[in-house]
């Protein structure tokens, strides 16, 4: 049984190894979860108000929220979402046309 356990921590530990480095070489540009994060965490400390506005065809419609952490994210969402740091966008960044 001990063995086992040995083998299980070491195959975690080599893993997790790999998923740190697979992180690391995928940052190729900036990243952006970790500045909307952070972000997150200083509007909730500072706990602003946030005004609102919406327009749809005449009507208009306005708001006054002070929102707490996870409002914060889901106004944040779409840019947690939008990771330029993908295999697939490696290059599409470089200031080439």
């Amino acid at each position: 049984m001990r063995y086992t356990e040995q083998v299980l921590g070491l195959l975690f530990f080599i893993t997790s190894c790999s998923a740190t480095e697979e992180r690391e070489k995928l940052s190729v540009y900036f990243g952006m979860e970790d500045l909307f994060t952070q972000q997150i965490s200083i509007l909730n400390d500072l706990q602003p108000r946030m005004f609102k506005k919406v327009v749809l065809d005449d009507k208009t419609e306005q708001m006054e929220i002070q929102p707490d952490s996870s409002q914060w994210a889901a106004e944040f969402e779409i840019f947690l979402e939008s990771d330029i740091n993908k295999p697939s966008l490696v290059g599409a960044f470089d200031g080439k046309c």
